[in-house]
């Protein structure tokens, strides 16, 4: 082991990169039959770039869709998917919009600290997150922001998150209120401009104003890049993407 170069280290998950590439080679084929589009997201972008795979220490995947493109997933899923090996996990879903899925794979076992108390399926997963058309208006862009704070900060009042002992006050104080009816105003508002003619995406995950609306044409069309032997969908301006998120990803 070298202790000074994380590159060479054993960091012991190549079982689970085994798991998760099987699955990404599904998506990507299941995606492709059915005329749908995606690409790897945030780390799983990265390790596409740097290192043609697996980020050795990352433990997770991420994929984005489009609302439309992940409504056809869905449908398709639902209809002929395979699940027997795959379960299609909607996180706090209400009438059909989510801030988040995960696709689970069935028969395994990769519980996280979020969800650990949380009686759902547990297996091994690929994070699925929505991309949504954004207004042009600032102001508009400031409420949706805001109703996607509120669904991060209702969430995690939800599952008893108590990492950030700063905002615990707080999500003590979202559990008295309505459960469903706000989450869903909130859900309603990240949704709305979907059926818009936009050039920009919001991205619900990145969290600051700043960083969470970009131009559609860095991701869409997407491109197809080799990652650990097999073919995948990645942002068409993989560079420019990478740099948006991470600054210097080097």
């Amino acid at each position: 082991m070298n202790e000074h170069n994380p590159e060479k280290i054993d960091w012991g998950l190549k079982p689970l990169h085994k798991k998760l590439l099987e699955a990404l080679g599904d998506v990507h084929e299941f995606c492709n039959k059915h005329k749908i589009d995606y690409c790897l997201a945030y780390g799983s972008a990265l390790g596409a770039e740097r290192h043609h795979g697996f980020i050795p220490w990352d433990d997770d995947v991420d994929i984005y869709m489009t609302a439309e493109s992940y409504k056809r997933f869905r449908y398709f899923f639902q209809l002929e998917g395979n699940h027997k090996k795959y379960y299609l996990q909607e996180i706090d879903s209400i009438d059909g919009m989510l801030t988040l899925a995960k696709l689970r794979i069935n028969n395994t076992t990769y519980i996280e600290s979020l969800y650990m108390n949380r009686d759902m399926h547990h297996g091994i997963y690929i994070d699925i997150f929505i991309l949504h058309k954004a207004p042009s208006s600032k102001i508009k862009r400031r409420i949706m922001c805001f109703a996607n704070q509120y669904l991060v900060l209702k969430g995690l009042s939800n599952r008893n998150y108590s990492k950030k002992k700063s905002i615990i006050p707080l999500l003590i104080l979202l559990k008295l209120f309505p459960e469903n009816f706000l989450r869903k105003q909130a859900l309603k508002q990240l949704y709305k401009y979907d059926n818009n003619d936009s050039d920009t995406f919001f991205d619900n995950d990145l969290r600051t104003y700043s960083k969470s609306f970009y131009k559609q044409s860095i991701i869409f069309p997407t491109k197809i890049v080799e990652f650990e032997g097999i073919y995948l969908c990645v942002p068409g301006d993989n560079v420019r993407y990478l740099l948006w998120v991470y600054g210097d990803y080097m």
